[in-house]
């Protein structure tokens, strides 16, 4: 949705998206950003270690919290800052939404707070974005 910087206000809603990596996604992310950590696509790894499945990569959940903010300006939007900290795991197959709320607005700059949570209402993971907003 792109929309004039003016019209996000503090307390608007960010609209909510939902991920869900299978195994495939995290053997792939792995390839592609070369974390060759085995707990992220060998399960028996995994299980050894004490987890209860295949964990999704930290950054997995940063891409997915920069989409959402990237989404408020459509393809023009740039993010100018962006941060965010691993609160609870997620495993392979475990769906999650990714939310944001305006917090600022200053000309094109969006600022967000941005939040994952899983289905069961637990806080995955937080950040915060500055995005760039241009008609």
């Amino acid at each position: 949705m792109t929309a004039a910087p003016e019209l996000w206000t503090p307390g608007t809603l960010v609209t909510p998206r939902e991920f869900t990596a299978d195994e495939i996604d995290l053997f792939r992310f792995s390839a592609a950003t070369w974390n060759a950590h085995r707990i992220h696509y060998d399960r028996a790894q995994a299980e050894a270690d004490g987890l209860r499945g295949l964990p999704v990569q930290a950054h997995l959940h940063g891409a997915w919290l920069a989409q959402v903010a990237r989404s408020i300006g459509g393809s023009s939007a740039r993010l100018r800052t962006f941060s965010w900290s691993n609160r609870a795991p997620v495993y392979a197959g475990d769906p999650v939404q990714v939310s944001g709320t305006v917090e600022s607005a200053d000309g094109a700059l969006v600022g967000l707070a941005l939040r994952e949570t899983t289905a069961g209402g637990t806080v995955s993971v937080e950040g915060s974005a500055t995005v760039e907003v241009r008609e």
